[in-house]
């Protein structure tokens, strides 16, 4: 009697988030759900095929995934017969890429489980159904980032900061998340922006805060414990600080600036002296452009040395007597 053929299964897993998590989102909780769905739903000709298939930090918007792309170069080789999932929305959140997907395993002859819809086959009314879960999923994603976006318009219009470490001068209110003033940088703040507001070079303000024993911020990654930070000021950070609005009380948004409702550690008046200082200093300008917006450039040359004519061919060759027309090939015109 011949032996049963190998049943060899795979098993994706996604996650948005780069960090390790306990709850069901990471790769980690699904492939073991996953796995127990396999151990649960297996004969004995099922086998894993050794291989795992986890993308960490990874959105579904698109297939440019790492392990989703190793995946499906193993289904197009036949080295699977099924793949499991926890949720539909794990394999993607685009209804068009979710169809290729399942387009590519028809066609590999490659066996669909989705754990969270154990009893989902190959019927018509299945595959309707894999793709209302396909829209849905998309339009979950969607969904999502729009309630981020109008999030993120209303703390700007609350004045509060999105994201980032605090700059120099501020620490990280446990309670708000917001900016609030740190007593000892915030001084050496005030006292940079006075020696600027004077007319002392960045350079020469790196190195008297240098000689003073300041740094810059030490900050600590709160997953690693690793520290970076508090060195010695250069004359490209001392700009940088001097050019923050977040001192005066504003944040950058875009080209411009926004209110904050964090407490400013000097005021509008210093920022500006600031400002007209460092603009002061400014030795290059936007370079000018040569160019005449002439109509005939390229469509004449000069008779004599029969250059076309440019910018260059008009300083050199201006005292000339004529400039000879040129048909629209290039060709010269001949002369009368």
């Amino acid at each position: 009697m011949d032996q049963q053929r190998p049943v060899r299964y795979a098993i994706y897993t996604r996650q948005s988030s780069p960090g390790n998590s306990a709850v069901l989102s990471s790769c980690a909780a699904q492939f073991a759900i996953c796995e127990d769905f396999a151990q649960a739903r297996a004969s004995a000709a099922w086998s894993w095929i050794g291989q795992r298939f986890d993308d960490v930090g990874e959105s579904g918007a698109d297939t440019k995934r790492p392990a989703l792309q190793r995946l499906l170069e193993a289904i197009r080789a036949r080295a699977v017969d099924k793949l499991i999932i926890y949720r539909l929305d794990r394999l993607s959140r685009n209804l068009r890429d979710s169809l290729d997907i399942l387009q590519c395993l028809q066609q590999s002859g490659v066996e669909l489980l989705i754990v969270t819809s154990p009893d989902l086959e190959s019927a018509a009314g299945d595959v309707l159904a894999l793709n209302i879960m396909a829209s849905f999923a998309q339009f979950e994603r969607e969904m999502i980032r729009s309630r981020l976006a109008d999030s993120r318009a209303a703390r700007k219009g609350r004045g509060y900061r999105l994201s980032g470490p605090p700059p120099f001068g501020y620490v990280t209110d446990p309670g708000t998340r917001q900016l609030r003033p740190d007593r000892a940088e915030g001084e050496q703040v005030r006292a940079i922006f006075g020696m600027a507001a004077t007319g002392e070079r960045p350079s020469a303000i790196a190195e008297t805060i240098n000689d003073r024993g300041w740094r810059t911020k030490r900050y600590v990654a709160w997953r690693s414990g690793r520290t970076h930070g508090a060195r010695l000021w250069t004359a490209r950070q001392v700009v940088e600080l001097l050019r923050n609005p977040v001192y005066a009380g504003d944040f950058w948004d875009g080209r411009g600036t926004r209110p904050g409702c964090h407490p400013p550690i000097i005021d509008a008046a210093l920022f500006q002296a600031a400002q007209a200082a460092l603009d002061s200093r400014r030795t290059t300008t936007a370079p000018r452009s040569h160019a005449v917006g002439w109509p005939l450039r390229g469509k004449i040359v000069c008779p004599n040395c029969g250059l076309v004519h440019g910018h260059a061919w008009r300083q050199a060759c201006e005292e000339n007597v004529s400039v000879l027309p040129v048909s629209l090939d290039g060709r010269r015109a001949t002369a009368r």
